[in-house]
């Protein structure tokens, strides 16, 4: 499972519906003040969906997270790694 730190003020920037989103895909997101943990929010432990339409709300959340499209290119590679990233937390290779 993907783990991100996250400030309080950068969790306030992305929103509470884009931390869900990352949430349902499969990632941890612990939000840190200087005094240290504030808060873990990290999915129920269940069967990963890989069902084309989770995979296409992962793509959403990403685009939601940059706030820019995805767009045929060069990176697009980078963006389907992350997908895949998500997709299979803990697998380096997301084709093995």
């Amino acid at each position: 499972m993907a783990t991100t730190h996250l400030t309080e003020q950068q969790a306030q920037e992305l929103g509470v519906s884009t931390l869900l989103l990352r949430v349902q895909s499969g990632e941890e997101i612990r939000i840190e003040s200087v005094r240290g943990p504030i808060l873990l929010i990290e999915p129920e432990p269940r069967p990963l969906d890989n069902s084309i339409r989770a995979t296409l709300t992962r793509f959403r959340a990403l685009r939601h997270e940059t706030g820019e499209p995805l767009r045929m290119g060069e990176d697009l590679a980078d963006d389907v790694e992350k997908v895949f990233e998500r997709r299979y937390p803990g697998r380096g290779d997301p084709w093995a």
